[in-house]
C-alpha cells in the first residue's frame, strides 16, 4: 500500500473518494509500461488485495484505505456487464445427489476447522457425522512453504461400507499470515511431471501440449507437504482396514489450490501403493494448473469420486493469476486516464489482452492456470415469493466462459459467506429445488 499510493493520507482517501478523480501525479508507482513496471504493478496490488483477504479472512475487519481501494475497484468493476455471471452462463444449473452434497458440506467444515489451532470432535449441524481429528501439520515458520494441514476422520453410524465413509479429510489451511502471502503471490508457472502424471489425465484441449505446468509456490508447497500426507494415508488404510478407502482433499482460498495438486498427484501417481479413492473439493480456490484437468472428459478408470470448485459470484480470489491482476491494475489506471501497461516477462509468454464477447465489457485477458476440475458458481438473489429471504442459484461455467468474468469483490471471498451458501446446497435449498421433508 505505502508503494502504490505516495500521497498523503488526507489526500489518498479523497481520491479514493472521487468518483471521476484527475490523475494525481504521484499516486501510481507503476505509471511506466515496460515488464519491469509492470511485474511491479501486480505484485504491489497482489499484495494490497492479499492483505485484504488476509485480514477479512482472521480479523474480519480492513484497514481504511486498503477497505477504499478494494471498494473503489470493485464499484468501477460493476459497471461492466462481464462483472457477473450472465443470463446464458447462469442457465447452466447445477445440482448434485444427497450424497455429494453431504461431502460438499463435510468439506467446508472441514477446511473452515482447519483455520483453528485446536479442534476437537464435533458433529455437523444437519446430520449426526462424528469428526476425530486424526493429525495437525504446524505450517513452517521460516518460508512458509509447508502450510497448515488438518487431517480428520469422518464417519457417521450406518454409511460406513458405503464406498465413502470412513473418510478421511486432508484440510490444506488458506493464507494464515504474511509470509503465506509473500508465498502466494510467486505465481511464475513450473513443470510439474516430477509431481504430477499428466499423462494419466485427460484434459479439455488436446491440442495445449502435454507438458503440465502448475503455480510455482502451491506446487513447492504441495511438494513439501507430500511425505506427510502419505504418512497419514498409509496409517489411515491400516487403521480402516477396508479394500477401498475415501480420501478427501479441501481448502479455503490458497490452501484449496495446494489440495487440489495433491489431489491430482495421488490420482495420477499412487493408485497401485494405496488402492484408495480421492475427492476434491475447493472453495474460492485460485487457479493452479496450465491445463485443464479433471474436467467432463476424465478418465472412468481413475480413482476419483468427486471433483469440484464451489466460487461464489465475483470472487476475486477465484480469478487470481498474474494476467488477471494486471487486468485490475489497468482498470484502476483508467480512472486516473492513464494508458494500459502489458505484460512482458521473458519467463513465460504471457496470453494477449482480448475482449471478453460482446456488449459492455472490460477486457479480460485469457488466464495463465486453470482450476483442477468444474467450476460451480454461487450467487444469491432476493426471492420473490418469500420476502426477506435469498434464492441460491448454482451455475457450472466452463473456463472458456469464466475467463470472461471480472470478479472484484472481496466480501464474498469471507468464510462466513462460503459457510452460508455450503448449508444451502447441504439442505438442497438452490435453482428452485423442492424442499427436502428433513428440513421442511
Amino acid at each position: 500500500m505505502r508503494r502504490l499510493w505516495k500521497l498523503p493520507k488526507a489526500h489518498r482517501e479523497s481520491a479514493l473518494r472521487t468518483s471521476s478523480p484527475p490523475p494525481p501525479p504521484s499516486a501510481f508507482a507503476f505509471i511506466h509500461g515496460n515488464s519491469q513496471g509492470a511485474s511491479a504493478a501486480v505484485a504491489e496490488l497482489s499484495g494490497i488485495l492479499g492483505a485484504a483477504l488476509e485480514q477479512m479472512d482472521l480479523d474480519g475487519d480492513l484497514d481504511v484505505q486498503i477497505k477504499a481501494l478494494t471498494a473503489r475497484l470493485d464499484e468501477e468493476a460493476s459497471t461492466y456487464d462481464n462483472s457477473q455471471l450472465g443470463h446464458e452462463q447462469s442457465k447452466n444449473g447445477w445440482t448434485c445427489s444427497q450424497e455429494h452434497a453431504r461431502l460438499i458440506s463435510i468439506a467446508w467444515k472441514c477446511a473452515d476447522d482447519s483455520y483453528n489451532a485446536i479442534s476437537i470432535t464435533s458433529p455437523l449441524a444437519f446430520e449426526d457425522y462424528t469428526f476425530t481429528r486424526d493429525h495437525i501439520t504446524t505450517p513452517s515458520i521460516d518460508d512458509g512453504t509447508v502450510k497448515a494441514v488438518a487431517f480428520t476422520i469422518v464417519d457417521r453410524a450406518g454409511l460406513s461400507g458405503n464406498g465413502l465413509f470412513p473418510l478421511l479429510v486432508v484440510a490444506v489451511r488458506g493464507t494464515g499470515n504474511a509470509i503465506d502471502h509473500m508465498v502466494d503471490v510467486n505465481s511464475t508457472p513450473r513443470n510439474a511431471d516430477i509431481f504430477i502424471d499428466a499423462s494419466r489425465l485427460r484434459h479439455e484441449d488436446p491440442s495445449s501440449g502435454t507438458v503440465l505446468l502448475a503455480h510455482s509456490e502451491f506446487l513447492q508447497s504441495a511438494i513439501a507437504l507430500e511425505s506427510i500426507v502419505s504418512d497419514r494415508l498409509s496409517s489411515y488404510a491400516r487403521q480402516s482396514g477396508t479394500q477401498r478407502c475415501h480420501v478427501l482433499f479441501t481448502g479455503h482460498a490458497a490452501g484449496g489450490a495446494v489440495a487440489s495438486l495433491l489431489y491430482l498427484r495421488y490420482i495420477s501417481r499412487e493408485r497401485s501403493v494405496f488402492s484408495m479413492r480421492f475427492s476434491c473439493v475447493t472453495f474460492g480456490a485460485p487457479p493452479t494448473v496450465t491445463l485443464p484437468m479433471m474436467g467432463k472428459e476424465m478418465a472412468s478408470d481413475l480413482p476419483s469420486e468427486l471433483c469440484l470448485n464451489i466460487i461464489n459470484e465475483c470472487d476475486i480470489a477465484s480469478r487470481a493469476d498474474k494476467p488477471f491482476i494486471l487486468c485490475l491494475v489497468n482498470l484502476l489506471r483508467s480512472l486516473y486516464d492513464q494508458p494500459p501497461i502489458s505484460m512482458d516477462d521473458a519467463a513465460y509468454s504471457y496470453p494477449a489482452f482480448e475482449v471478453s464477447g460482446t456488449g459492455h465489457n472490460w477486457p479480460v485477458p485469457h488466464s495463465i492456470f486453470s482450476h483442477v476440475g468444474p467450476r460451480v458458481i454461487l450467487s444469491t438473489q432476493l426471492n420473490d415469493t418469500q420476502e426477506d429471504s435469498m434464492h441460491l442459484r448454482a451455475a457450472m461455467v466452463s473456463r472458456a466462459e469464466f475467463e470472461k468474468l471480472l470478479f472484484c469483490r472481496v466480501s464474498v471471498h469471507q468464510r462466513k459467506s462460503y459457510a452460508n451458501r455450503v448449508k444451502m446446497i447441504a439442505k438442497g435449498l438452490y435453482n428452485g429445488l423442492p424442499v427436502p421433508d428433513a428440513v421442511k
